[in-house]
């Protein structure tokens, strides 16, 4: 988001916002006074004339390749990490078995 004196500019990562929820984050935005407060009674609209407030849709493409690498690296710690605690429950079901005798 930047603040300028001409207007206000809410870039987001992808297009999916209804103008009621566009409508909500203004709304929450100058109730937490990171906008002026005109932009309060924003309706969300395409059609109304420019109320100084631009929503921007930012290229994912670049991002994708990000998400797909931290994605891969999640799963392979979580694999890593079931396997090892996979194999402490038998050492220890063994250690328990060995005990008993």
């Amino acid at each position: 988001m930047e603040n300028r004196e001409t207007g206000v500019r809410i870039c987001a990562t992808h297009g999916g916002f209804s103008a009621r929820d566009k409508q909500f984050f203004v709304r929450h935005l100058v109730a937490e006074g990171f906008i002026p407060e005109r932009y309060r009674w924003f309706s969300g609209e395409r059609g109304k004339p420019s109320s100084g407030l631009e929503w921007c849709v930012e290229d994912r493409s670049v991002n994708d390749l990000g998400v797909v690498m931290l994605r891969s690296r999640a799963n392979a710690f979580m694999i890593r990490l079931i396997v090892c605690a996979s194999i402490l429950w038998l050492v220890e079901l063994g250690c328990l078995f060995l005990n008993r005798r």
